[in-house]
Order: C-alpha cells, then structure tokens, then sequence
C-alpha cells in the first residue's frame, strides 16, 4: 500500500507540538515503517522537522512555514490535496482530527478527544468554532474513524451519529524509556530544576481542563500538613490566567515550582522522584501522562471520569476531579501510606506494559487494510 499521513504537528522544537499528539504521530510513523516491508509511507512534513527513526520515510515537506497555525491549516486545506494526489495515494491517514477535501483516495481520520465540546468555555471562541466544524466534516468525510480509547469512541458515535462499525478504538503506548530512573539520574534532574524538597508533580500543556486550578486548592489545603512543593512541568497552553490566578489567591506561590517543557530524558527522572504524580483531568482523550508515570513506578493519582480510568486501571488511585476535596483526600492518602503508594509502585509498569506502539501501529494497519 501506498500510505500519506499528514504529520504537520510532528515537531522537533521544544513546544507544546512535542507533547501528546506529536508523539503520537512519530511513534505512529516510526512503527509503520517497520511494520510491513512492501508499504510505502509518505508523511508530509514541516520544512525544519528531522525526524528520527523514519528510515525508508518519503518526506514531504511544506513549501510555507506552518509553525502558526492559521498558516498550517491553509495549507492543510488548500495544498495537501493536491499534493497527495500527486503521489498517488492508496489511503491517507489525517493522523490530527482533520482531512481536508479533494483528496482522491480512501481516507481515516485520528479523532484524539472532543474536550473542546465538552467544555466549550475551556477554549477560544475561535478555537471551538474551528474544531466543531472540521471535526465533524472529516468524521463525516472519512471512511473509517480511530480514537484512542473507548470513552472517546463513545463520544465520537454520540456527537456525531457516526455507525460504531465505522469507528476503531487504536489505543496510544508508552515508549521504553519510561522506567523507573536511577537515583544518580534523580538527583540530576532535581538539581536541574531547583527541586530541594519532596514533591507532588503534574505533567501536560498547562490549560484548563488539565483541572490544574483544583490540583493546587487540593494543594493549599494541605501545605502545611506537609513538607513538598507542587511541580508544574509542561508548556503553556490555552487561558492560562486561571490557572496564575489561584497559584496568587491560595498563597502557595514559594510552594509552586514550573519547569516548563521537560525533556523526555528530564522527564523519566521527574517522574520517578515523585511521591505522587497528579493528573486530575477533568477529560482526556487518553491521558498518555499518566500511562507515562506508571511505566515509571511513580504513584498515580488520576480522574475517575472519561478515558482515565481505561489507561489506570487498578494501578492508580482514582478521584472525583470536579470535588477539591476529593484530590486533597487522595493526596493526603498517598503521602499517609508508604504501603499504598509501594503497592502502585509495583502495578503502575504491568498495567503500561499493556500498551506499546507496536500495537497502535498494528490496529492501524488493520485498519487501512479495511479501506484500501
């Protein structure tokens, strides 16, 4: 088969495109690549990207720069069916919620969650009318759909009216190097970033339905039973005021420590010198962060609600997200409880080794093997 798979959000800078559905994306094409032999894959790429690991790879790059987004999304829309057509395709994989029209080929869409929907006041006005129309028209426009996870199949098929048959759950994995790191690697990492005292840690794009806002008043409540500092690692994301805003009105500000994007090496050892690691998310198309720290040993506390609890499974300690309380008593419950957080310790990396790219990318062949 001759495969293109729009890979524009595969980045090699250090910004928020290296997180969740950049990694999803050169995981995916590394992993085709190895795959099956006879495939021809031609991702389209922008100019600067060097990705690693793509051997045999055709590349196609963007003859603009596409690192703002309303410059992406034109040439997504204007270009990219052109081009692909030039390259005869058999099928084309939107890897990123979108296809655009005119492409001359089978094609599946990668929906990764519907947040925006289901918090609209959590995105920009322009962001949500973007994403509620091109989801929906390349859904609609799509031979096939994969999501993630069952919850977010769930969502797809509701939102939608898509028929289930069309929609293919590809779950997300966890790459080798999240084990647990050793205390020389630890202490680097700590002195790295200043990190002094023990601490609870959270990991992803700093934006609201991240749920950081509860996370830090579950902190306050508990600053002065405990000695740790909350750790803030990832880039900013959408309407970050909130977030600032309770850090200033719960006092914790020489409590809250900000790391900014961490490298995956930084980040393996950040997560193994977490007493706890905390993603409260109020949803998640997956929640590949928490996946990440269990496959490190590290003490999970996580939502109950959508995907969350797919992923955890028995190996993380689950919280009502939308109850302050709830996360102050899950936190308080950890740091009480060595045996509990010894027990986790030992479940988080058989409940990740579950997942591994090499299954994504099997699924999603399987798929393509239904359309072309």
């Amino acid at each position: 088969m001759r495969i293109g798979l729009n890979a524009l959000l595969c980045s090699s800078g250090r910004n928020y495109r290296r997180t969740g559905v950049s990694r999803y994306v050169d995981e995916l094409v590394r992993h085709l690549a190895c795959l099956e032999p006879d495939d021809e894959l031609v991702a389209y790429v922008g100019r600067h990207v060097a990705p690693e690991g793509w051997e045999g790879v055709q590349l196609r790059r963007a003859v603009v720069p596409i690192e703002r987004p309303p410059v992406r999304i034109a040439w997504e829309m204007a270009a990219l069916p052109i081009v692909s057509r030039r390259d005869h395709l058999d099928l084309f994989h939107g890897t990123v919620n979108s296809i655009p029209a005119g492409l001359g080929s089978p094609a599946l869409v990668t929906v990764h969650d519907l947040a925006f929907l289901k918090f609209p006041g959590q995105v920009t006005a322009k962001r949500y009318q973007y994403l509620r129309r091109m989801i929906r028209s390349s859904v609609r426009r799509a031979d096939l759909v994969l999501v993630p996870s069952s919850a977010t199949r769930a969502d797809v098929i509701e939102t939608f009216e898509v028929d289930p048959g069309r929609v293919i759950v590809t779950p997300l994995g966890v790459q080798n190097r999240f084990r647990p790191a050793s205390p020389e690697a630890i202490s680097v990492a700590r002195k790295s970033f200043g990190l002094q005292k023990p601490y609870i840690l959270t990991v992803g794009t700093l934006e609201p339905r991240k749920n950081l806002p509860s996370l830090v008043r579950a902190f306050a409540t508990l600053r002065d039973d405990i000695p740790h500092d909350l750790v803030l690692a990832g880039p900013d994301g959408w309407l970050m005021d909130e977030i600032e805003e309770t850090i200033r009105e719960s006092g914790i500000q020489e409590r809250v420590r900000r790391t900014g994007y961490a490298e995956d090496e930084a980040l393996v050892a950040l997560y193994s010198g977490a007493d706890v690691v905390a993603i409260p998310s109020q949803y998640e198309g997956f929640g590949l962060p928490v996946l990440e720290a269990m496959a490190t040993g590290a003490p999970v506390l996580t939502s109950n609600l959508s995907s969350l609890p797919e992923v955890a499974g028995d190996a993380a300690l689950l919280v009502d997200p939308t109850r302050v309380d709830a996360i102050a008593d899950g936190l308080r419950r950890l740091l009480e409880s060595a045996a509990l957080r010894e027990q986790l310790r030992i479940a988080g990396p058989m409940q990740a080794a579950k997942f591994t790219w090499e299954r994504t990318a099997t699924l999603t062949r399987d798929a393509y093997k239904r359309i072309a």
